[in-house]
């Protein structure tokens, strides 16, 4: 299998996406309730995935915002790294939840 998929239930339309992607489980609404008061504060995604609502966020906070995203899964610790390569408020951790407080 090498295309997306989709899903009709009770007449709506689910996304078709490439295999290998992901798109965000209610991005817009999430990054509005996080972002819109405290654009340059930091945040935290706590599973990187591979960036869908890291990215939502970043281009929602100011230029003084951080954001920091913890994955312990080798694939999205890369996508991480090169997500951070491009923008400077961006931190991949490669570490669990438990370790969170301490690396922030």
């Amino acid at each position: 299998w090498a295309g997306g998929h989709a899903a009709t239930v009770g007449g709506i339309h689910g996304t078709v996406q490439a295999a290998g992607t992901h798109t965000p489980a209610m991005g817009k609404e999430v990054v509005a309730s996080m972002v819109a008061e405290e654009k340059d504060g930091v945040y935290v995604d706590g599973t990187f995935g591979r960036g869908g609502h890291t990215r939502l966020i970043l281009k929602a906070l100011g230029p003084k915002g951080r954001l920091h995203a913890f994955d312990l899964d080798p694939e999205a610790i890369k996508e991480g790294k090169e997500l951070e390569k491009k923008d400077n408020r961006f931190r991949i951790h490669y570490a669990g939840f438990k370790s969170m407080a301490s690396v922030l």
